[in-house]
């Protein structure tokens, strides 16, 4: 009450209608889509959508593809934001209706690069692009091609200084190659980067690259900021660092010589007309560039064309590292052409296919921009959507570049894919790592020249390899490997874990050692019935257990590693990881049938059932003198239920993820699923009895199996419990340490699997090549202490397979989540759906 006294009526009044107009402000234009029946997220006040990308940006998209369709719509702030992944709509957006309706970008750059070809809208950005293409026609690209073999023998000399054997940073590697290239071809300067990193040009071009975001987010929440940044001269670039560059090259431009014709400089300086032609935005000259447009194009070349070139040199060498059969094919083409240390044309790089076809696909599964933007400048309707005025429309390149609508194995990297036989089947407006129609990179041709050198000269002296830096795909676990290498020690909560990915340490830990030092797991929080399951008990009793059943789950458990001093307490209340009334009902319905199974064998009726086997295992408790003192087989009466709990618990769960995640894979790889189809097909007829040699003799279905495990191992992790101070391979691993198996890691490390992120089952066929790692691959883990009832899993999936198989082929639905997003506990992010479509008979 006190607090409402100390403002008056007026003030509080004042107040609320402030508040009330404020938050009006905030959240007055998400009516926007929802008046146009366009779906999306709820957007908040004033942030809008922007909190959801948190998530990352690429799978905030996917998510809203698979939820919304192709067209959707976001806030970034209060900027609205239609995002557009038809191919029919793009082709509107970015070509048909390009001149008339979406010319320009939304606004980023303020100050001097208000001029540039980027920025510059409607008549100016015509006129400026008219101005600018001749710098990279192919007579111009002919001129620059000496300059860039300069540079790219430079940059190989250079290496050879170069320790390179370990880990090298790609991106800082071929910076100054970039950098050295554009400023060169650009001014007719000799630049040299590559062996003085330190120059004061460099330094600034590095200051250019640290965009201020901030700023853009400040100005999408609060689209007034603008004018108050523009009036402390706070740009997107510091205007200092653009200020450097406009005098620098404005001097270069005083001094350039203008015998020199092969630089961009002297072709914008041939066009260069006076300030006074430009009469307005509308009223243009046909062509022509003022001197400020002149500078603010040059600043524009470097700042667009070094990173950008950087960054899909690194992609592409990455790709190349991890995917070494492309890799040896395109040495191999490189070769047959160019013999070492011999020059060579343009034309003869030009003609380099397998090098256009490489290029082409490292752009189209990593592209350099994930998406494209063009500003709605008038309301438009196209293929019956309302798009209203003032509307940013993006395209979500990345997404595009990996539908499987357009693209078949999204994920794996086939250079194949773009060759001159297959090039008709690529929807032009499914791959756009350039963006597309009349705006788009006006320097294609000049970036794939400089990128397509600089890869010839190094290739033909050096290979790439991944090292134990490369990054992967799961990233904590990845970064601890990449940062610590194959041993790491982390902690869940006060329980200290070692993580060990070294198959060498594996073998010792899982197999050799297993019985005297890593018998157990780590304690599973079951409590109760489920104490007694071959899951949970320890050392002798786990080895009679084992012994005496067959079946066997998956690991599963759950942690209390904050406190563990709460586990009694949790036993004291009755509170366990499953609820112990549920456990009392399967526990109450097994016993029903054991003691059914009892009556069937006083009527002399065998069943061939697991629980009959365990039945006739039994023995009386007083049998288990102590937990070292064991018989050597059988089960009490409280075991047989526990087991055949964790049967039903171990195996519905684990068989399910295994056969879900295997016809995705067989969804989104069709050619497998065709080869699959045809081995089913051949070797049994449909609708005929199946035998368990028929299944058991279906090679390739087994490849298929086993490649789905390698890429989505149902069990990312396992682990074992250090029972006693020990030494492996010079390393001390204290009693009570968990060790840790990172699964994941294993099953895509490229030391053990060549292009470890697609998916290939005749890796696991028996005339391969690729010699498989026992200890990189443990889908039903490994050593004493594996999955009992692998044999049993596989047979069930098997027969599942071929029969759904027989009669279905599977694909991908607008609702498959490609490529999968995981969670924190190694789910996927959504349900995966896939279609069923009947075969014809």
């Amino acid at each position: 009450m006190f607090v409402f006294m100390c403002f008056s009526a007026t003030t509080w009044t004042i107040l609320v209608l402030f508040s009330t107009l404020l938050l009006l402000y905030g959240i007055w234009p998400y009516r926007l889509f929802r008046k146009n029946g366009i779906p999306g997220p709820m957007p908040l006040p004033f942030i809008g959508t922007m909190w959801n990308l948190l998530k990352g940006n690429m799978v905030f998209d996917r998510e809203c593809q698979s939820k919304y369709g192709d067209v959707w719509g976001v806030f970034e702030g209060r900027t609205p934001v239609l995002m557009v992944s038809d191919p029919g709509m793009i082709k509107t957006i970015l070509v048909k209706e390009c001149y008339s309706v979406f010319t320009n970008h939304r606004e980023i750059f303020s100050g001097p690069l208000e001029t540039s070809v980027f920025s510059a809208k409607d008549e100016t950005w015509k006129r400026m692009r008219t101005s600018i293409s001749p710098c990279f026609t192919s007579g111009r690209l002919r001129q620059a091609f000496p300059i860039i073999a300069r540079y790219a023998d430079r940059f190989i000399a250079k290496l050879e200084q170069t320790k390179l054997e370990d880990s090298t940073d790609i991106r800082k590697l071929f910076g100054p190659y970039s950098l050295d290239v554009i400023a060169s071809s650009s001014f007719s300067v000799d630049a040299d980067s590559i062996n003085n990193p330190d120059d004061p040009f460099i330094i600034n071009i590095k200051k250019v690259l640290n965009l201020n975001f901030w700023l853009l987010l400040i100005k999408n929440v609060l689209p007034f900021s603008s004018y108050l940044f523009e009036f402390l001269h706070i740009d997107i670039i510091p205007r200092s660092i653009v200020d450097y560059f406009f005098n620098l090259i404005k001097q270069l431009k005083a001094q350039h010589d203008q015998s020199i014709k092969g630089d961009f400089l002297h072709v914008m300086i041939q066009n260069e007309i006076p300030q006074s032609e430009i009469k307005s935005d509308q009223d243009q000259p046909p062509k022509g560039l003022t001197e400020q447009e002149i500078l603010s194009q040059s600043v524009l070349f470097i700042f667009g064309g070094y990173d950008t070139t950087t960054v899909t040199i690194t992609y592409l060498l990455y790709n190349l590292a991890i995917n070494p059969d492309v890799l040896q094919i395109l040495h191999s083409e490189i070769d047959s052409n160019f013999p070492k240390d011999t020059p060579f044309s343009y034309e003869d790089l030009v003609g380099l296919q397998y090098l256009d076809q490489v290029l082409n696909e490292s752009q189209r599964l990593i592209p350099t921009a994930s998406a494209l933007e063009r500003f709605c400048k008038k309301t438009v309707q196209i293929h019956g959507l309302t798009i209203p005025e003032g509307t940013v429309v993006a395209v979500p390149v990345h997404l595009l570049h990996k539908d499987p609508r357009f693209w078949s194995s999204p994920e794996e990297f086939r250079p194949e894919r773009f060759s001159k036989d297959n090039m008709e089947e690529v929807n032009p407006y499914a791959f756009m790592p350039f963006g597309l129609g009349p705006r788009n990179c006006i320097g294609m041709r000049y970036a794939i020249l400089v990128m397509k050198m600089i890869l010839v000269r190094v290739l033909q002296s050096y290979t790439v390899e991944t090292c134990k830096d490369t990054m992967g795909i799961i990233p904590f676990e990845n970064w601890c490997q990449a940062e610590y290498g194959d041993v790491w020690g982390m902690f869940e909560g006060r329980t200290p874990v070692l993580m060990v990915s070294d198959p060498e340490i594996l073998k010792t830990v899982l197999v050799k050692e297993c019985y005297s030092v890593f018998t157990n797991r780590r304690d599973s929080g079951f409590t109760g019935p489920l104490e007694d399951s071959v899951s949970v008990v320890k050392d002798e009793r786990w080895k009679r257990i084992r012994s005496t059943i067959s079946p066997m789950f998956h690991q599963w458990q759950t942690e209390k590693p904050f406190f563990p001093f709460c586990t009694r307490l949790f036993q004291f209340l009755g509170i366990d990881p499953i609820p112990r009334s549920s456990v009392n009902y399967f526990y109450n319905v097994i016993k029903n049938f054991k003691d059914q199974h009892h009556a069937d064998e006083h009527a002399s009726i065998t069943r061939g059932d697991f629980l009959q086997v365990l039945i006739q295992s039994e023995i009386p408790e007083s049998e288990i003198k102590s937990e070292q003192d064991q018989p050597p087989k059988g089960l009490t009466e409280h075991e047989i239920l526990s087991q055949a709990f964790i049967f039903i618990f171990g195996g519905y769960e684990t068989t399910t993820i295994t056969l879900t995640n295997v016809l995705y894979s067989l969804a989104i790889n069709p050619d497998v699923l065709q080869a699959l189809h045809k081995e089913i097909d051949t070797n049994i007829p449909s609708d005929a009895p199946i035998s368990y040699e028929d299944l058991m003799g279906l090679q390739y279905l087994d490849q298929v199996l086993n490649e789905s495990q390698r890429l989505y191992p149902t069990a990312p992790r396992l682990e074992r419990a250090c029972k006693k101070t020990v030494q492996i391979h010079g390393l001390t691993i204290p009693e009570g340490t968990l060790v840790g198996i990172p699964v994941h890691l294993l099953h895509k490390d490229p030391r053990f699997w060549s292009s470890p992120e697609e998916f290939r089952p005749e890796r696991f066929s028996k005339d391969s090549t690729e010699e498989v790692n026992p200890y990189a691959f443990m889908p039903f883990g490994l050593g004493p202490r594996n999955c009992v009832g692998m044999r049993y899993a596989i047979l069930v999936m098997k027969m599942l397979i071929v029969r759904l198989l027989q009669s279905y082929t599977v694909e991908t639905c607008k609702d498959t989540m490609i490529p999968l997003e995981f969670d924190w506990k190694s789910q996927p992010l959504k349900p995966i759906k896939l279609s069923f479509i009947p075969r014809q008979k």
